[in-house]
């Protein structure tokens, strides 16, 4: 966790599936359209953030489509006390994916 902020739960992301073929197209793309900057880019996954939002193109193969959260360390806390999992990450974050009632 970065920083802590009121709400238990921030917006961070959205993510997008794409194909390793059309990974540079589609960061070109975003980078155009959101008037933005590249987080990250490689073969698998990219991040680039703009007009107020951020955009992470994955491969199928590697992540589902999915809305990225920020959350504070009190929810972390109470998140790994009810056994869940998280996944570490190249860059040092975390992850879960949590699936909503649809």
């Amino acid at each position: 966790m970065k920083k802590e902020f009121k709400s238990k739960v921030k917006f961070d992301h959205v993510a997008l599936h794409t194909t390793k073929e059309k990974m540079k197209e589609s960061v070109v793309w975003y980078t155009q359209f959101l008037d933005g900057k590249i987080l990250h880019q490689d073969e698998t996954w990219s991040l680039i953030e703009g007009s107020g939002v951020k955009v992470a193109l994955v491969v199928p193969e590697q992540h589902p489509p999915h809305v990225g959260f920020e959350i504070t360390s009190d929810k972390y806390r109470s998140l790994k006390k009810e056994g869940r999992k998280f996944k570490l990450h190249r860059d040092g974050s975390e992850s879960i994916y949590i699936v909503d009632p649809n």
